[in-house]
């Protein structure tokens, strides 16, 4: 979702209105890192970068990303609004493709994590970690595939 969006839903009966923002998602992104190439270090042979070339593995990047709902009011007794803010860590790049990720993810994590705490949006930070599991997870069962 884009960072400008409003988003409305309606209430279960009975719920509590949300007055501080709360997490709605974390996600563990995986994104192709283009800038890299096996030529570009001196630790690959030339096998390696040969399979490099024919796409037999690459490099790719790692980020963790919250998606925070802030409450902006509601338009009916049912029916509650709110800012979407999405929040991406600062990445880590570099990663060969056959690498396991969820140590790059627990770390993504926990810089995500920080810059919640720097935010001071301690509301999010309390969903934080149930949501991260699911996303390990999610991680997890993607790579034994």
């Amino acid at each position: 979702m884009d960072s400008s969006k409003k988003y409305c839903h309606t209430d279960m009966a009975g719920s509590e209105e949300r007055t501080e923002p709360y997490l709605n998602d974390v996600k563990i992104i995986i994104s192709v890192d283009d800038d890299c190439s096996a030529e570009d270090y001196d630790c690959y042979n030339d096998e390696q970068i040969h399979e490099f070339l024919r796409g037999e593995w690459w490099f790719i990047g790692v980020q963790a990303q919250a998606q925070i709902l802030v409450p902006i009011g509601h338009t009916s007794a049912s029916t509650r609004c709110a800012q979407v803010v999405t929040l991406h860590s600062s990445g880590v790049w570099g990663i060969e493709s056959d690498s396991d990720l969820v140590p790059f993810a627990e770390d993504q994590i926990a810089d995500l994590k920080e810059l919640l705490e720097k935010l001071c949006v301690g509301s999010v930070i309390e969903g934080l970690d149930a949501k991260s599991i699911d996303a390990l997870y999610l991680l997890r069962a993607n790579q034994e595939k």
